[in-house]
Formats: structure tokens, sequence, C-alpha cells
């Protein structure tokens, strides 16, 4: 049924999620579109927290990513 495939997809979805986080990698999520709240909410678990973006337009778009790489430039490697 479809409710079994969207469920078994959201469990896959948020079991990558988390094993991408528990590898101590950032991950940063962008939602581009109308607002959904059900699949944003989704997504911004999956994000790691304070790295969820929602971009209504092209021009949201753009700012998202260079809001990102604004954020990213600040970051400094280490090991």
């Amino acid at each position: 049924t479809t409710g079994s495939i969207t469920q078994q997809v959201n469990a896959r979805t948020a079991a990558i999620c988390t094993a991408v986080k528990n590898k101590n990698i950032t991950l940063w999520v962008i939602w581009f579109g109308a607002s959904n709240s059900t699949i944003e909410t989704m997504l911004q678990n999956c994000s790691t927290s304070g790295r969820f973006f929602a971009a209504r337009n092209a021009t949201d778009l753009q700012n998202t990513f260079k809001s990102i790489a604004d954020q990213i430039s600040a970051l400094r490697l280490t090991k």
C-alpha cells in the first residue's frame, strides 16, 4: 500500500540521516518549494541542528546558499 511505502521511505531517510550525523558529519538540508510542514519537519530532524533551510523561490535559494557558504567559510578544519 502507499502508506507502507511512504513509511518505509521515511524510515530509510531517518536512518541515513542518523548514520551520517553519527559520523560527526554536518548535514545541511534545504527544502525548496512551497511550504509543507510534514516534509519540512522530517528534513529539519534530518539536518544537523541549525542547518535546515527552507527556500520558497529562486531568490530565497540563492540567499540560502550564500548563507551556507558564509557559515562554511567561517569554519576551520582541524584534526
